[in-house]
């Protein structure tokens, strides 16, 4: 005889009615690992094809990712190791990971699971030894009655039925490490999920970037979680009762319960678009561009940034020398003229940041300031959403990547190979930055990957790398790279140590990750040209805590930024508007006129001018004997492109003699010198 209880009842039924031999209860009693979710808390796991470190490694996982645990096993030094099924980068994988770096719940117990699986042993001191879903026996105390429970097995059933086909929808989340959110669209991000983790549907509404989001609720982490999905993110499961029962489902809900391809969900019309960008308060010179852009890509989200900051305001801060550099071998109409910036008298620019990058002229500065000129099917790239998103991959990353230096795998110190498209999607994902945005970054900062900044081989700094370029700038006689590695290596101080020492490529990259995610990203600087021009991050103060001084930094990261996109991705971008803005966007300039008409020298042969020669002064004295009847006057220009005329010997009369020189510059401005010669 057995004493079985399911789901709080109890009696006695004789074994061959439930059809329980004595070796299915022995089966019963064996401990089996009870199936469930696994979520990693070490970067880097290993997992492999077995239990134990010799193991053959199948790929590596790190904080946060979740797995699906079917068991367990020790390996020959008594660790335990869970067996995990999971997808990583759209590749399904099953293998096995040490569990101190798994934080596992197991799945909660349903009516069928406990009926299935819970059996005892008479016993006659009013208790029953019941097994639990993880196979373990638990000692239950119970009122001993000997009543007979005909029927109760299946009413159990039954009501256990009716919930489960109750007017609910469920659901299947579709993708890998898809957000749930507080909030449809932008709301804070509850908790990430697996792809085909079930869930109910509790309602839905529409989004103001145009989708259905539906509200569900569902288990994470042992505990019940509600927010919010994108329509094509989940996939609906309903009953034709179900439908019937809800005549007022939308088309685009329709869609998704239909089996249709989610993708198509559907977009904001024409006339919808029109009324959102009013709505958003775009200017109307911002209109076109964006119309063209929604045309051909409906499934992006334009969304519009109110800085309530008056154009001119912006463009005087952001023009400040220093503030904004060009390389020195740019043309002229892009470097600044002010005095602090150029040398008139030498016709030579200051050189900041080491010397190769001199301060940006405010006609520059403004058109890469206006958000109007950024508008185009790449440029619009420095507005992206620099969060990480579910849409990234290493697809993307691949093709962002494609032709430079981290097109493929790297070495690290102690030998060990790994792919920098995993890594940058490993990081992102744990950082909450996008995996492209850092891969971009690292792309422009390196270039074509030949700095010492990334070499691990500089003497006193061996196996250190600064693949972001943090802390590089020039200071205390060190140039950047030196004063770069400086700062990987650790010695400078500061309330976060973002990893350092940055002994590794992979630690350098994860560690200058977490830098610009809590500095930049975490503080509304979470674009591209937010990073370059701070005009929403008032914590660190507007116009500072700028993350690069190439003024067109922005622009060109976007150029790479966009190789990364892929049709069908759903993209945000955060547009800039100001205050008293211009009607049309600024203009780029062009011109490469040298604008200097400073003379070099000026002279009167054989005699001296008082003041003595300056390039800045214009009026000059001399005073001359009797006898000198004549005055050869000399100049030259300190540019070469500039044009002198008043040259060339002159007689004099006695008394006053004024004399006129001019020097005329490339671009047509005048500078005049005057000689006043008193002749005795």
């Amino acid at each position: 005889m057995i004493r079985y209880s399911v789901k709080g009842k109890k009696g006695r039924k004789v074994a061959a009615f439930l059809g329980v031999t004595a070796l299915s209860v022995a089966l019963l009693a064996m401990p089996v690992m009870a199936k469930g979710t696994g979520t990693v808390t070490g970067t880097g796991v290993n997992v492999r094809k077995s239990a134990g470190t010799a193991a053959e490694k199948v790929t590596t996982v790190t904080t946060g990712d979740q797995l699906r645990v079917t068991g367990s096993k020790k390996d020959s030094t008594g660790k335990k190791w869970y067996k995990v099924t999971f997808t990583q980068n759209g590749t399904n994988y099953t293998g096995y990971i040490i569990s101190n770096y798994v934080n596992y719940k197991k799945d909660a117990v349903t009516s069928d699971q406990t009926t299935a699986n819970q059996a005892a042993a008479a016993q006659t001191d009013g208790s029953t030894t019941v097994l639990d879903v993880s196979g373990i026996a638990k000692d239950i105390k119970q009122n001993t009655t000997n009543q007979t429970n005909t029927g109760n097995t299946q009413n159990n059933n039954a009501g256990t039925t009716n919930q489960t086909t109750a007017a609910k929808k469920t659901g299947a989340i579709q993708g890998d490490y898809v957000r749930i959110r507080k909030k449809p669209v932008a709301g804070t991000v509850v908790c990430q999920l697996m792809k085909n983790t079930d869930v109910t549907v509790k309602s839905s509404k529409k989004g103001s970037d145009g989708y259905i989001w539906y509200k569900i609720s569902f288990k994470y982490g042992g505990k019940k979680k509600t927010g919010y999905v994108r329509s094509d993110l989940l996939k609906v499961n309903e009953t034709k009762q179900e439908k019937a029962a809800d005549p007022a489902q939308s088309g685009a809900e329709q869609a998704n319960t239909n089996g249709t391809d989610q993708s198509t969900v559907t977009s904001l019309t024409d006339a919808e678009f029109e009324s959102y960008l009013t709505a958003q308060g775009f200017p109307e010179s911002y209109k076109q561009p964006l119309r063209q852009l929604h045309t051909a890509h409906p499934e992006w989200t334009f969304k519009a940034v109110q800085t309530n900051l008056a154009w001119n305001d912006v463009v005087a801060a952001e023009s400040a020398v220093g503030k904004n550099l060009v390389s020195k071998n740019a043309i002229v109409s892009w470097k600044s003229l002010e005095s602090t910036a150029y040398n008139r008298k030498k016709n030579t620019w200051y050189g900041f940041d080491g010397g190769n990058w001199v301060a940006a002229s405010t006609a520059l500065v403004q058109y890469y300031l206006d958000p109007r000129n950024f508008l185009g099917e790449t440029s619009v790239f420095q507005f992206e959403s620099l969060e990480y998103e579910d849409y990234q991959n290493v697809e993307g990353l691949k093709a962002l990547l494609a032709g430079s230096f981290m097109n493929g795998d790297y070495t690290e110190p102690d030998g060990s190979v790994r792919n920098y498209a995993d890594a940058f999607i490993e990081i992102g994902r744990q950082v909450g930055v996008s995996p492209y945005h850092l891969a971009a970054r690292c792309y422009q900062e390196q270039g074509k990957g030949k700095s010492d900044s990334i070499k691990g081989t500089v003497e006193g700094f061996e196996s250190i790398f600064n693949y972001y370029n943090i802390g590089a700038y020039a200071s205390g006689g060190n140039s950047p790279t030196r004063q770069g590695l400086i700062y990987a290596s650790g010695q400078t101080s500061g309330a976060n140590n973002y990893e350092r020492p940055w002994n590794t490529r992979y630690k350098s990259l994860l560690g200058g990750a977490e830098y610009v995610a809590q500095k930049y990203v975490k503080v509304k600087q979470n674009t591209l040209y937010f990073q370059k021009f701070n005009v929403v991050n008032t914590k660190n103060g507007l116009y500072k805590h700028q993350y690069m001084t190439n003024v067109q930094a922005a622009a060109s990261e976007a150029q790479k930024m966009s190789k990364a996109c892929q049709a069908g991705d759903r993209l945000v971008f955060y547009i800039p508007v100001y205050t008293g803005m211009p009607e049309t966007a600024c203009v780029k300039p062009t011109d490469n006129k040298n604008p200097n008409n400073y003379l070099a020298t000026l002279a009167v042969t054989d005699q001296e001018l008082t003041p003595v020669f300056d390039p800045e002064t214009e009026y000059y004295d001399l005073t001359v004997k009797k006898k000198v009847k004549t005055a050869e006057i000399t100049a030259t220009a300190v540019a070469a492109s500039s044009e002198i005329s008043g040259t060339g010997t002159y007689d004099l009369e006695r008394g006053e003699n004024v004399f006129t020189i001019t020097c005329t510059a490339q671009t047509g401005e005048v500078k005049t010198y005057t000689i006043h010669i008193i002749r005795k």
